[in-house]
Formats: C-alpha cells, sequence, structure tokens
C-alpha cells in the first residue's frame, strides 16, 4: 500500500493509507519507531500489543479474556497500534499513548489550520483519528483550561450595570433627550428627530430636525 505520513506535531507517524484521514505532512520522518515504542511501553496498550504482534497473553484471566474479546478490532499497520473506527468502515485510528495524548489535542486546536472550537467540536474531530483510554474527559478538561477560550467566553458575557434612581428637583429641572436617525427624505437628505421629555411632567415635545 502506498505510504502516508501522520503529522503530530512533535512527532510524525507512518501509517497505511487505510488508516486515519489525519493532517498529512510534507517533510519526511522515521518518528515511526517512537511511535511503536511508546505503544510497547504504555500500561494501557502494552498488552494488547504483545497480544496483536507476538499472540502473548497476561497470566490474569480476566484481563486475557478481555483483550481477546477486543482484539478484533485491532490491528498493526507497519508496526502501529489502531483501532477499527466501526462507523466508516475500514477506516483506522491510532492508538495514542499516554505521553503523547497532548500532541493531537495542541494540533487540532490551538494549531495553525484550527479554530479553538469547543470541546465537543474537538471531541468529534479527533475521534475520527485518534483514540485513547479516557479520551472524552481529557478533551473536555484541555478546552476548559485553555486560556485564550476562557478568555473569549468571559467577553461575550454582558453584564447589566444595577440600576440607581436619578435625583430630580421638579418639574423642568431634569430633561431628558432622544435623538432618532429617520429614513432618507425624498430629495435623497438625510433627516433627524429630536424627542425632548422633561421629568416629573406628563407628555414629550417632538421636534424634526432640519434635513442636511
Amino acid at each position: 500500500m502506498p505510504m502516508q505520513i501522520l503529522y503530530l506535531g512533535i512527532r510524525c507517524v507512518s501509517c497505511s493509507e487505510a488508516s486515519v484521514g489525519a493532517v498529512s505532512a510534507t517533510e519526511e520522518c522515521n518518528d515511526q519507531e517512537d511511535m511503536i515504542q511508546c505503544q510497547e511501553q504504555d500500561e494501557d496498550l502494552k498488552r494488547m500489543f504483545a497480544y496483536i504482534r507476538e499472540g502473548i497473553l497476561p497470566e490474569e484471566e480476566n484481563i486475557a479474556k478481555k483483550i481477546i474479546l477486543e482484539s478484533s478490532l485491532y490491528d498493526l499497520l507497519n508496526g502501529v497500534l489502531c483501532h477499527e473506527d466501526l462507523n466508516y468502515p475500514e477506516s483506522w485510528r491510532i492508538v495514542i499513548p499516554s505521553v503523547m495524548r497532548s500532541t493531537p489535542l495542541e494540533k487540532l486546536h490551538v494549531g495553525k489550520f484550527s479554530g479553538h472550537f469547543a470541546w465537543k467540536k474537538l471531541y468529534n474531530s479527533i475521534k475520527k483519528k485518534f483514540l485513547w483510554k479516557g479520551m472524552c474527559g481529557d478533551v473536555e478538561k484541555y478546552c476548559r483550561s485553555c486560556l485564550e477560550c476562557v478568555t473569549r467566553s468571559g467577553s461575550r458575557r454582558t453584564v447589566n450595570p444595577p440600576l440607581s434612581p436619578i435625583p430630580v428637583g421638579g418639574p423642568f429641572h431634569r430633561m431628558g433627550v432622544d435623538i432618532l436617525q429617520l429614513p432618507l427624505t425624498q430629495d435623497g437628505n438625510i433627516s433627524s428627530g429630536l424627542c425632548g421629555l422633561p421629568h416629573l411632567v406628563g407628555g414629550g415635545v417632538p421636534y424634526s430636525g432640519p434635513e442636511c
């Protein structure tokens, strides 16, 4: 199969064309061994990795049965442990070891081609390409701790100042004035309306401003 280089930011992973629709890198990379080594040493992945590659099962019976049942969804593509996405037939996601999980989060959230999306949208994007244990919670926690996202969400909040009474001494002691921009006149001139309202006195005094 033709090879596709999957860019993870810190490291790149060479995987088969059938694996993941991840972001392609233009430069060549020889860091496939780093990914394989991290998967081999990861506490969550090493047992499945050993069984898929060498057929070795742990001595614990319960863990061994679980690995056998779940193994049908895993395979090694060019040595990299991948998980089949049941929502997309013949599509595989790279299983990310714990030491590399921050990289796809950073690239797909704050990277050059990302847009600081909300955590649910980011999760839906990541799960098409990668997989790891507790991924949903990690994505939500990462987005909620993003300083730029917190700043933006805070700036959209409208704070209404508390109402306070306006002191008025008597009729006509204080005036309220409103200026209204009216549509253009038939001659194409700009017109405006002025309304003055004295406090403690009923009614208003409308006044049409001059055309200009």
